[in-house]
């Protein structure tokens, strides 16, 4: 019979071939999901490249951006976050949430502002410019862009037309889109309607009707919707421009 001293080096024996197996199948199994970690991030990374390298070269890129925001390619269904220098490519779509902003510029100049819960897609063909405006506030500005860059804006059944000009819209609903000129002018087209709209003015489209009113002031510094970034309380200087010349008026 077995001394019990033996039986307990046995028993020890049989412990470490299992300790053993154990390590070395737990060693196997983290190996093989390290590697199936690796081989995803590898397979997305040569998916969005590419994505990337169908796209053609960059028409633009984010300067300014507050918040996460979102942008979807044109060859590709999942949403991307938008980061600052983030390069735009043609037929992207850009979609911020709450409290979000961004400002696109694009190669010739041409400034998008983006406001919250907005979304934008990019189109750029010919020369023109086609921004399709499916909800929130965009501000377009072209004044620094070349002369003959046309820019059209489709906004649900309404078209904006315009060079070298500054405009916001704020799409309030699928029918209801306010268009306020900022400098220069721009043509409306709503339904069968053309109206030039110019700077100073402010059109409202709700459904199938178009009314155009003048503002007798406008706001020059600091832009509609800044944001200022400060650690303590400070002052911030107004500056209006009287568009209409029967003033003085007065703000309250």
């Amino acid at each position: 019979m077995a001394s019990l001293q033996e039986r307990i080096n046995e028993m020890n024996r049989i412990h470490l071939q299992i300790s053993n197996w154990y390590m070395s199948e737990s060693l196997r199994v983290n190996s093989i999901l390290i590697f199936l970690i690796l081989l995803l991030f590898s397979w997305l990374y040569y998916e969005y490249k590419v994505i990337v390298g169908s796209l053609g070269k960059p028409i633009g890129s984010i300067t300014y951006t507050i918040n996460e925001s979102q942008r979807k390619f044109s060859n590709n269904f999942l949403w991307n976050e938008l980061e600052l220098k983030s390069d735009i490519y043609n037929y992207d779509t850009v979609r911020t949430g709450s409290s979000t902003k961004i400002n696109v510029q694009l190669l010739d100049k041409t400034e998008i502002e983006i406001e919250e819960n907005s979304m934008v897609v990019f189109e750029l063909n010919n020369n023109v410019l086609n921004l399709g405006h499916f909800s929130g506030k965009v501000r377009v500005d072209s004044m620094n862009t070349d002369v003959n860059k046309a820019i059209k804006i489709v906004s649900g059944e309404s078209e904006i037309n315009m060079k070298n000009a500054s405009i916001q819209l704020d799409k309030i609903s699928s029918s209801s889109l306010n268009v306020n000129v900022l400098e220069g002018n721009a043509e409306l087209r709503q339904d069968d309607k053309i109206k030039l709209i110019q700077k100073g003015d402010e059109s409202k489209i709700r459904g199938a009707k178009l009314a155009t009113e003048r503002k007798k002031i406008r706001l020059i510094s600091p832009i509609n919707s800044k944001y200022f970034f400060t650690r303590k309380s400070s002052e911030v200087e107004f500056e209006w421009e009287c568009i209409e010349a029967n003033g003085p008026y007065t703000l309250e």
